[in-house]
């Protein structure tokens, strides 16, 4: 099961993302899929938009850990989606993901 946590839905400063969905076998696991393809995407767009600076991350295999060290509208904006999609997988997948009560 992936597990997820953030600190504010408002202000996101720290998120995490641990483990693996095990839908299906490797390479075929779509909430897996949908869950990297999330992050990569986010992570993509914070680098275009020169806003790497502005956190520290952690990327592994079934490890996403971020944390934001200087507070920027645009990046807070580009988490809150992040967030928001993985509570539709959420919603859709209860069996594979769920959002954890603590805040990292």
């Amino acid at each position: 099961m992936i597990k997820y946590s953030y600190n504010n839905l408002n202000t996101i400063s720290n998120l995490e993302v641990l483990g693996h969905a095990n839908m299906a076998k490797y390479g075929t696991d779509i909430v897996c899929s949908s869950v990297s393809t999330l992050i990569i995407s986010s992570i993509n767009l914070i680098e275009r938009l020169q806003l790497k600076d502005f956190l520290k991350l952690e990327l592994t295999e079934g490890i996403f850990r971020l944390q934001v060290l200087k507070a920027n509208s645009l990046l807070n904006t580009i988490l809150i989606n992040l967030v928001e999609s993985l509570n539709d997988l959420n919603d859709q997948f209860p069996q594979y993901i769920k959002k954890e009560k603590k805040t990292c």
